[in-house]
């Protein structure tokens, strides 16, 4: 994806929307393994546009969820895409990091743009609380950390901070997976069930730009996560050494800085 981005591709609104889909429909199957990825990012996206699909790669800092275990540090997830509850010195993680990671990298696919784009882990603070303001005593009580040195500004909300570019069907998507509490971000299993995705599950199956229709595609359900439709080979989520490789080729062509400052 990062390649590509920086290529200057840009995606159509219905492609976004598949690949979206594709990319929730992995961190739903790691969820449901117990695992969280924390490293969505667009270098860690893998994509065959022509054919439409999405592999996700690099689990270098993958872990299993254990009862109480901790990240080994907040230092933890690629700045632009880290959540507030690392930002904020949270030290445990669940699959809400990712869900926020690959909210921010859908965005990129909808709008061409970095969600958020800190220069350092404050600035990248400074930048969420002005769109979602600044975290209740809920907040954080709930995630257990203390206050961020940071200052105190009322929500601008995510509309007009993008310039309101985006549908509201978009917009109900990411207001329901930028929360600042983790807890209360929607699931992957949650996000695949909203209206954003009704188009990508339409039968009979769209056709995309390039006048192939969208592929069969694993969906999950709220209860046990079963494969409603036949998944092509290409089309499932995999952690081959093949994926791994393209991955960081891609990084190492994008020149893109890691961002982890």
């Amino acid at each position: 994806m990062a390649r590509l981005r920086d290529q200057g591709v840009k995606f159509d609104i219905l492609d976004a929307k598949l690949f979206t889909f594709q990319l929730f429909s992995a961190i739903g199957h790691l969820a449901s393994k117990n695992i969280v990825h924390m490293d969505i990012k667009p270098q860690n996206v893998i994509m065959d546009r022509a054919k439409g699909l999405l592999k996700l790669a690099d689990f270098g800092n993958a872990r299993r969820l254990e009862t109480n275990e901790k990240t080994g540090g907040s230092y933890q997830v690629t700045r632009f895409y880290r959540p507030p509850e690392l930002l904020f010195g949270c030290e445990k993680f669940t699959p809400a990091i990712d869900i926020w990671s690959a909210t921010c990298v859908a965005f990129e696919l909808f709008a061409n743009r970095v969600l958020f784009k800190g220069k350092d882990t404050k600035d990248q603070i400074t930048l969420i609380i002005g769109v979602f303001g600044y975290p209740t005593d809920e907040d954080i009580k709930s995630i257990g950390v203390k206050r961020p040195r940071v200052a105190r500004k009322e929500a601008r909300g995510i509309e007009t901070f993008t310039s309101k570019m985006l549908d509201s069907d978009i917009y109900e998507f990411m207001k329901s997976t930028l929360k600042i509490d983790p807890k209360k971000r929607k699931s992957a299993v949650d996000v695949l069930k909203m209206p954003i995705f009704d188009v990508i599950k339409a039968v009979p199956r769209k056709k995309r730009s390039n006048g192939i229709e969208i592929p069969d595609l694993i969906r999950y359900t709220e209860m046990n996560h079963k494969r409603e439709t036949e998944v092509e080979p290409a089309a499932d989520i995999e952690t081959t050494e093949k994926a791994e490789k393209e991955s960081k080729s891609s990084s190492s062509h994008s020149g893109e800085e890691d961002n982890r400052k």
